[in-house]
């Protein structure tokens, strides 16, 4: 098997470096106390010099250790441990040819596993760049052996025969001795820095990696510290750091977008416990729901805008490395690189699109003028001071069955469906809008654009990118785009959840639970046939080439089917819808009773309180013919005069 090519030059001029700095292991505590036994054994007054000689060669005093090795070596010259170390020292003190002598005397006399290791030792100690010869290396070769054949515990010879690997660039060799490391010395760093060379010269820059870190815990020399992370850094192709730092990126936003949807469904819990459990303390414990809520979008909303450069870059990286691989395997094709050219420019130009995109000002229905609507004014204006809010300044009649409010230019706007109008009591008319008011007391539409902005983007991008036809799988930015809408949507739909239990409460405290309930109901029924019921008109008017009429008939009354009712109620919420079931916000209030009087006249209906119903009615129609002209759809005109202006209320 042969070395990577892959920065080869690189870890050999590290190899020499790690190997003239010694990094070697630490003395064998154990072997020491053995020989200085046999020492004593012999002559008990070197012992002392002995240790000495050892000090000074832990200090890097190579010639006071040569000098005091040679003097125990010759008052004792059985004690070949004192000639084999002196032998050392001579190495470090560029006596290689000395050095080389008595080593092989030691081995001579005594071919003990610690004298065959330090022969081998100093046939390896080469300097000035100097490389072994043939003949030296299979010596060392040869020494190793039998040296690891009578101790093959022995940590250092294995050290000795990773160096000597590493000089005949024999990977198998390197694996195997630092396989033994790992056995015998797995605290080392010298183990640490061989298993590293094996993970570079493999192509496993990962593990190269970890080797490092691993280095660095068992306190490596600065100076392997530094040759070993330099070589990494310098071996490693940028498409394994890309993954590399992809991965981790990936995992920690992966992480943190798993950890907000934990906490928003603990919040969404906690929200409908309040709920259940209403006491004098819930007020305040929804307060402090709400800020909650408010903290965690805010995180949501900055992970998103965070998010968006990294997202390109993830899709310029694929298509960047969809180009390099038709390099590498040497084929072109020219559509294949097109479409990926395509992905970063409709990617980039929806994300631009998305950052850009303002909401229009259009008024979502037509205008109604509160001074010529006396009876709708003062029921506005009363509903208000029962909240405690500012009334509305703005009311806008839609052909739907809506009721919203919203701010707009520091104008609080009243949302108004002309579908929910007909039928339903003035004192559920009012209990709803109270709940809409409560809206306002409690700033739901003020503030929370960032939110707002967040989630508006978040479906202009994801539009973009369907229009552009590059929604699809192969795009990271697609994966992205919907998987953050969906984590966004629990979060930010859980606050809406909260936001209209504390607003149904306002309502009810202020007209009681029933007639909120019997509003709510009211809503639902007309929410529930509205659209068929339209668009039977529609249909009705286009065969038989009509004007639309009978659009606001009445929707809630007992043409509907009771058990599709009773199921909309009941509905179970989704995590991603914005309110809970109808039936549990009955149920949380049903017991209130309210602190408004009731209506002097009970059979008070909500378009009591306009001066001119066909009027209003013929104006939202007439919305409904420009919508439908704006789709090309086409319906005979209403009869001459009616659709004037110059019919006002009267």
């Amino acid at each position: 098997m042969r070395w990577r090519s892959v920065g080869t030059w690189l870890i050999w001029a590290t190899a020499i470096c790690l190997l003239v700095s010694g990094a070697s292991a630490k003395p064998n505590d154990e072997f020491e106390q053995q020989i200085t036994r046999e020492l004593s054994a012999i002559d008990a007054s070197l012992v002392d010099a002995f240790a000495r000689a050892n000090a000074a060669r832990a200090k890097d005093d190579h010639a006071l250790a040569e000098r005091l090795y040679a003097e125990v070596f010759e008052k004792a010259p059985s004690f070949y441990h004192a000639e084999r170390r002196r032998c050392g020292e001579l190495l470090h003190l560029d006596r290689r040819e000395e050095a080389l002598l008595l080593c092989r005397h030691a081995v001579e006399k005594d071919p003990s596993a610690a004298n065959l290791g330090g022969l081998a030792s100093a046939i390896l100690y080469t300097q000035h760049g100097k490389s072994l010869s043939t003949s030296e290396s299979d010596e060392a070769v040869e020494l190793l052996r039998r040296a690891e054949a009578l101790d093959p515990n022995d940590s250092h010879i294995a050290m000795e025969q990773c160096q000597l690997a590493i000089e005949r660039k024999d990977l198998p060799g390197l694996r195997d001795c630092n396989s033994r490391l790992e056995r015998l010395a797995p605290s080392e760093p010298f183990t640490a820095w061989s298993a590293w060379l094996v993970a570079m010269s493999e192509g496993h820059f990962s593990q190269a990696q970890a080797a490092v870190e691993r280095a660095r815990k068992l306190g490596a020399p600065p100076k392997m510290l530094a040759n070993m992370t330099e070589a990494t850094a310098s071996a490693r192709p940028w498409t394994d750091i890309v993954l590399y730092w992809g991965v981790r990126v990936v995992g920690a936003w992966l992480a943190l977008a798993f950890l907000l949807v934990v906490i928003g469904s603990a919040l969404s819990r906690a929200t409908l416990s309040t709920a259940e459990n209403w006491s004098a303390e819930s007020a305040k414990r929804g307060a402090a729901l709400r800020s909650v809520y408010r903290g965690v979008l805010v995180v949501c909303s900055l992970l998103y805008y965070v998010s968006l450069p990294l997202v390109l870059l993830a899709v310029v990286a694929l298509a960047g490395g969809l180009v390099y691989g038709m390099f590498a395997i040497g084929y072109i094709p020219i559509k294949l690189g097109l479409i990926a050219a395509l992905m970063v420019f409709a990617t980039g130009g929806a994300l631009i699109k998305s950052l850009l995109f303002r909401p229009s000002d259009e008024a979502p229905g037509a205008q109604v003028d509160l001074a010529k609507e006396p009876g709708l004014r003062a029921a506005l204006d009363e509903v208000a001071a029962q909240i405690g809010t500012r009334p509305v300044d703005v009311v806008y009649m839609t052909a739907d069955t809506n009721l919203a409010v919203f701010e707009r230019k520091k104008q609080r706007c009243l949302v108004l469906g002309a579908g929910v109008l007909d039928g339903m009591p003035l004192d559920s008319f009012k209990a709803i809008l109270a709940h809409e008011y409560g809206h306002f007391s409690h700033r739901d539409t003020a503030g929370g654009g960032f939110a707002l902005s967040v989630r508006r983007s978040l479906i202009t991008f994801i539009i973009g990118l369907a229009q552009s036809g590059h929604a699809s799988p192969w795009n990271p930015a697609w994966w992205f785009a919907r998987g953050f809408y969906n984590v966004f949507l629990r979060i930010s739909q859980g606050a809406s959840r909260l936001q209209e239990v504390l607003a149904d409460r306002r309502a009810a405290e202020a007209y009681g639970g029933l007639a909120f309930a019997n509003g709510l109901k009211h809503v639902v029924a007309c929410d529930l046939r509205f659209e068929t019921h339209v668009n039977n008109e529609i249909e009705r008017a286009l065969k038989e080439k009509e004007p639309l009429k009978g659009l606001w008939s009445p929707l809630a009354g007992g043409h509907g089917d009771a058990q599709e009712l009773e199921e909309a109620l009941n509905r179970e919420p989704s995590p991603y819808d914005s309110h809970p079931s109808p039936s549990d916000r009955i149920r949380w209030v049903k017991d209130l009773a309210g602190c408004a009087a009731a209506s002097s006249n009970p059979d008070a209906k909500a378009w009591d309180l306009f001066q001119n119903r066909a009027y209003r009615e013929r104006e939202a129609t007439l919305y409904v013919y420009q919508r439908l002209a704006e789709n090309g759809v086409r319906l005979a005109a209403l009869p001459a005069g009616q659709d004037s202006a110059a019919n006002p209320p009267t």
